[in-house]
């Protein structure tokens, strides 16, 4: 057995469910964290959702929130289902 094969068999088996899911909650928290800085002036959706705020669209407002919400939820739907179905 090469290097490369221990390395595929034995190394790669125990180290990829805890990776893909420290991956996912970093993007969960990334995503979560663009709102916020967005919110106080960095751009991407906080802007989107305080330009809208600042017009009184609330509608607009509540969608966006709904939409961040439910993207968050999903993807720590993924996460869930990926260290289920790796360990």
């Amino acid at each position: 057995m090469t290097r490369v094969e221990a390395f595929r068999f034995a190394v790669v088996p125990q180290l990829l469910p805890t990776f893909l899911s420290i991956s996912l909650f970093n993007f969960e928290g990334n995503i979560r964290y663009s709102a916020v800085l967005g919110y106080v002036g960095a751009g991407g959706i906080g802007q989107l959702i305080n330009t809208h705020i600042s017009w009184r669209n609330y509608p607009a407002v509540g969608m966006i929130l709904f939409t961040l919400m439910l993207v968050v939820f999903i993807i720590e739907q993924m996460s869930q289902h990926f260290r289920k179905r790796l360990t």
